[in-house]
């Protein structure tokens, strides 16, 4: 990805940051999303038309996610996963959940990176914030006990309540909020394709076409995944929960419509920092 192209991204990443009108933010967060869509898809045409021995392949790159028997790393795992469907990157992931292994095209593995070093912050700093509000504790979590009847004697199973444990509050946010974000990118995603199907209508004769090249390069990292993603490794199956919290979902679903990117380093640095 050049770098006016970067250029262009951290630009509109700076506007989200400096505007406190939650849809002009989800507005140039859908912009940024749109470019790296634009270019991803310029660049894949590129590919096809030279189809030389120099032409770029897709390539793997560990992330480290966080330590072993940390809590939490599945809605971690959860978030960048949301961010790299949305970019055409494939995820393995190893099976402490410390770390994952992205597979797919350099420039979109970059993009996800930047995406979750941004993002990543904020859902942290966004449940923190939300479980010292104690919202969370308004529910309540049926459980079963077995008891004596008093009047036969009998052994029976008796409903009672207990409050939302702190740690699936915080587990429910962070998965809602790594959903909405995953929409929010999708959104933008969608509309790009549908801009680059547009010109080659207008402009037939300029190569392969947006739905041919993506056709292609969807096949190129499923296959290069599919290759190189090793039996030490695992495909991430989401977020499953024991226990649903309505109230923290619903709160990280907020947050995640809320949230933007962050304009102290911009994606440049962010890739800088990810690989010093």
């Amino acid at each position: 990805m050049s770098d006016k192209t970067i250029a262009r991204i951290a630009a509109l990443l700076n506007k989200a940051d400096n505007t406190d009108n939650e849809h002009e933010a989800d507005a140039f967060l859908k912009a940024a999303q749109r470019i790296a869509t634009l270019e991803s898809i310029d660049l894949a045409k590129a590919r096809a038309h030279t189809r030389s021995k120099e032409s770029t392949t897709p390539e793997q790159r560990e992330i480290v996610i966080g330590e072993r028997r940390q809590r939490g790393l599945t809605t971690l795992i959860e978030l960048f996963l949301e961010i790299a469907a949305a970019n055409d990157v494939r995820v393995a992931v190893a099976h402490n959940n410390t770390r994952v292994y992205a597979h797919g095209y350099r420039d979109d593995i970059d993009v996800v990176q930047a995406l979750y070093v941004r993002l990543l912050p904020q859902m942290a700093a966004a449940s923190r914030a939300f479980l010292a509000r104690g919202d969370y504790q308004r529910e309540e979590v049926p459980y079963s006990v077995l008891v004596r009847d008093r009047g036969t004697g009998a052994q029976v199973w008796e409903t009672r309540y207990k409050p939302m444990a702190t740690i699936t509050a915080r587990l429910e946010f962070q998965a809602g909020f790594a959903r909405r974000i995953g929409r929010r990118l999708w959104e933008a995603r969608r509309d790009a394709e549908a801009e680059s199907r547009a010109t080659d209508h207008i402009d037939p004769g300029q190569g392969a076409s947006t739905e041919l090249v993506l056709a292609d390069k969807r096949k190129a990292v499923a296959d290069y995944y599919k290759k190189y993603s090793n039996t030490g490794r695992r495909t991430h199956r989401g977020y499953r929960p024991n226990t649903v919290s309505f109230v923290s979902r619903d709160a990280g679903d907020r947050a995640g419509q809320r949230a933007k990117l962050g304009a102290d380093t911009g994606i440049a640095h962010a890739k800088a920092a990810l690989s010093a």
